[in-house]
């Protein structure tokens, strides 16, 4: 899919496109503060061992539930403890393809060009400038609820996940 498909793609609020992994950091939060990990992520099912099954999707409105579920419990710290638990494994398979370009510029590019494949909820763009380039997060659903969790929540992922690369 060439990145322009895959930008401009955006999915209803209903439609269940976001898997798992945009939610391992509040899981890994979760297990750590002993919430009820099938409570706080209903949308998701759960193995016998409290590990989500594979293959599984929610829609933003499901996921719009998780966060403020997760935020309700943890407090205003929710998001900050969230994304500084992700780095370039938790995003999947788009953070295989991140780790495979030869430049950080490349691999910066192909992150945002794929990022709704690897479950974003925000619309985040590459803006260059000269030598200078900026990562602007901008809403995907309008959601003012979780507007500023999913806004810190995805600047600590991409710092993580952007300090992983060779």
């Amino acid at each position: 899919m060439p990145p322009s498909a895959s930008r401009g793609c955006v999915p209803a609020a209903r439609d269940a496109v976001i898997p798992m992994h945009p939610f391992s950091g509040l899981l890994s939060l979760a297990e750590e503060q002993g919430w009820h990990v099938a409570d706080v992520f209903r949308g998701f099912e759960f193995d016998g061992n409290g590990r989500p099954l594979s293959g599984q999707h929610v829609s933003f409105l499901q996921a719009r539930e998780i966060i403020l579920r997760a935020h309700h419990r943890g407090g205003a710290q929710t998001a900050a403890l969230s994304g500084s638990r992700k780095s370039l494994v938790n995003l999947g398979v788009i953070g295989l393809g991140i780790m495979a370009h030869a430049s950080f510029g490349e691999a910066l590019r192909f992150g945002v060009d794929f990022q709704r494949l690897s479950g974003s909820m925000l619309d985040v763009t590459l803006q260059v400038h000269g030598d200078e380039a900026s990562l602007v997060a901008g809403d995907l659903f309008g959601d003012a609820e979780t507007r500023s969790f999913l806004q810190a929540d995805h600047l600590l992922t991409a710092v993580n996940a952007l300090t992983h690369l060779p």
